[in-house]
């Protein structure tokens, strides 16, 4: 038997409760453990979490579907009434006390947040019964069984380790070895999304799983390789050709790709000295037998002299080795009390202008370069991208694609443009783990800003140690911070689907940045919040400027509303919930009519159509992003002057401006201060 280690971290952290840290399967017989690790909600993060009820298994068969590999009958529950005050950041240690022999704490006497509790103490209690190979389902389920490590004992050639909350929702977990898709679906504490398979390797990198967002994506891993295979036999020595061979190594598991790209990042001539920097902390980031302390050191002098003294200072520490302490301060979203009666509130009045006097700073994800569709390319190039295949759809083609328009934050940059405001890419930002958690800093190397753990494990990312990043391919507004405020921008344009996203939107706009969120499908915990944030706006170019925004659709007190929501998944179908969430909100703090429809896949547009056609209702507020969406929605629109459509994470897709472009007077935008009447 061999040892599995897994060290794995919470994508979207909204709610309290468990994640699966680390589990070991042992070096022989059933020298077993689960490593579980305790957090708190996004909006207490230091409260007391009580554990009573959380159930811990292996696999229930919900991984890989209706297979029945790795599943041990029953599972392992805390019992109620035990561990019912734990501190976030607290480890839970269980193990199976029949083969391994620790020193027990079960009630952490020692205040170390550290809770070793054996298999078969008090504060646990175990079901014999289910799950089982033919029942997946925690319901129902009767506790009091022998205590025994059997209910959740790990295979060796795979398994899974999971926790659950107490009504049986999956909340954490990942499987390993041959227990493959389908994964369940994280909760919406988590964002949505699927679970995921760990690949151990050896080596270089071997702490992490780069294969995650080839595979949560649904592309299929063996073709992305040789695709790389051969795009890297096309590309020149360059940042690029590095990064391709860095992804191919770290996704092949072979350290001599890996050493290969340190080679080829020796060779490049940086166009400037932040590119220069990143190289350097790039260099000293692999571990293929060059001097990093003297890169970083390097590195270190490059920072200083870019103004960016934390970074300066950080690289110099650790290239010294000396101890780093990380300051985190979570930037706050403001509570929102509930508004005055209404008769009339007014949704899209919010804009602003972009003109040659802006900076706009970027993300560099589906800007300069997007390597998950092979579009490798030095951060830094001037070329913007336009085009991805987004194929989420099994019968997605590339009729989809209408270049003329373009895609993402990269065709919106190229249009801006035009009024000759000056764009800058944010690349290379630091990321540290602080509590199981991932964070980037704001202007001064405070940690305000949650980065979600999928960013993080791009394969282009660079591990200055273990609880050190450095992200080249930027993706989000919680990556721009320090570099905005360093670029002295006047706007930045990025993604906003993430909470960490929202709090760096809700920064910049203090200091007075102009916030273009896309993808926007976390703006709406701005409401009444008086940001300069717009989320998915049109766009109107007026002489040398564009406006964005300024759409507006009055709704009175007793209007219907028709909202689209949709379930977590199938993978990325979860999108279709941002206007569900703007106006859950919404109605909380004013009084509307509402009916809400839940889609559960892509192409199901007519679903909210036939139920505003039920209604008679006029107001519709949905996602588009395909054909079928654009052109069930344009049918309904033409209909009747009168029929309005409030647009949510649209803007980004060709569908999505098309339909605010054709339908000016009719449609609208996520304006996060509506003006009440």
């Amino acid at each position: 038997m061999k040892l599995l280690f897994f060290l794995l971290l919470p994508i979207f952290c909204f709610g309290q409760g468990l994640i699966v840290n680390e589990i070991s399967n042992g070096d022989s017989g059933t020298k077993e453990y689960f490593e579980l690790v305790v957090i708190g909600s996004s909006t207490n993060p230091t409260g007391f979490v009580d554990l009573g009820g959380w159930i811990i298994d292996d696999n229930n068969g919900d991984f890989e579907g209706t297979s029945t590999t790795g599943i041990a009958t029953g599972h392992i529950r805390i019992n109620p009434g035990y561990l019912s005050s734990v501190k976030p950041g607290s480890i839970i240690l269980i193990y199976n006390s029949a083969e391994l022999s620790f020193i027990d704490d079960p009630n952490d006497a020692n205040n170390d947040l550290v809770y070793i509790i054996p298999i078969d103490d008090i504060s646990l209690d175990n079901n014999n019964t289910n799950p089982s190979t033919t029942n997946s389902s925690y319901n129902l389920s009767v506790y009091g069984a022998l205590k025994s490590w059997v209910r959740i004992g790990l295979r060796n050639s795979g398994d899974v380790g999971q926790v659950r909350k107490p009504d049986g929702t999956f909340f954490h977990g990942f499987s390993y070895g041959d227990v493959l898709n389908p994964f369940p679906t994280f909760p919406i504490e988590f964002g949505g999304g699927n679970s995921f398979n760990v690949r151990t390797g050896s080596g270089t990198d071997r702490n992490y799983n780069f294969s995650w967002e080839v595979e949560a994506t649904g592309t299929n891993r063996t073709s992305y390789i040789n695709n790389l295979i051969q795009l890297n036999d096309e590309t020149n020595i360059s940042f690029a050709k590095g990064d391709l061979y860095l992804t191919l190594g770290r996704l092949t598991n072979n350290d001599s790709l890996i050493c290969k790209s340190v080679d080829i990042y020796e060779k490049i001539y940086p166009n400037d000295l932040e590119e220069k920097a990143l190289l350097f902390e790039t260099i000293a980031s692999i571990d293929c037998g060059k001097d990093a302390r003297s890169y970083l050191l390097r590195a270190s002098k490059i920072w200083n002299q870019l103004g960016n003294r934390f970074r300066s200072e950080l690289d110099e520490k650790i290239a010294l080795g000396e101890p780093i302490e990380f300051e985190l301060s979570l930037y706050p979203i403001p509570e929102v009390e509930k508004k005055t009666d209404n008769r009339e509130i007014i949704i899209g009045d919010s804009y602003f202008i972009l003109d040659k006097s802006d900076i706009l700073v970027s993300q560099t994800d589906r800007v300069t370069r997007d390597w998950l569709t092979y579009q490798f390319k030095s951060p830094y190039n001037d070329e913007l991208l336009t085009i991805f295949s987004e194929k989420l759809r099994p019968d997605f083609n590339d009729t989809e694609l209408f270049p003329e328009i373009g895609w993402h934050e990269g065709a919106r940059i190229k249009e801006l443009k035009q009024s000759g405001l000056t764009h800058k890419i944010s690349s290379g930002t630091v990321a540290v783990k602080i509590n199981e958690l991932w964070y980037a800093p704001d202007e001064n190397g405070i940690f305000r800003f949650e980065v979600p753990l999928d960013k993080i494990m791009y394969p282009t990312t660079r591990f200055l140690r273990d609880d050190i990043a450095v992200l080249i391919d930027t993706h989000g507004i919680n990556m721009l911070v320090e570099q905005a405020v360093r670029y002295k921008a006047t706007a930045v344009i990025g993604c906003c689907d993430h909470i960490g996203k929202i709090r760096a939107a809700k920064y910049l706009s203090d200091k007075g940045v102009k916030v273009i969120c896309p993808t926007d499908k976390y703006v709406p915990l701005l409401l009444f919040s008086d940001a300069n944030v717009l989320g998915s706006p049109p766009i109107l170019k007026e002489g040398n400027s564009f406006i964005l925004g300024r759409r507006p659709i009055e709704i009175s007190k007793n209007q219907k509303i028709v909202v689209m929501n949709s379930t977590n998944s199938p993978y990325a179908v979860w999108y279709y919930q941002t206007p569900a969430l703007y106006f859950l909100i919404l109605e909380k703090l004013i009084d509307l009519d509402i009916d809400y429809v839940q889609i559960n896949g892509f192409g199901q547009m007519s679903k909210v159509i036939d139920k505003a056609e039920e209604n008679s209702a006029d107001i519709i507020a949905v996602r588009v992003f395909d054909s079928d969406d654009y052109f069930a929605v344009k049918r309904w629109l033409e209909k009747d002057k009168n029929h309005k459509a409030i647009l949510f994470h649209s803007i980004s897709y060709p569908r999505g401006y098309q339909l605010l472009e054709e339908f000016p007077e009719q449609t609208s935008f996520d304006d996060i201060n509506p003006t009440i009447a």
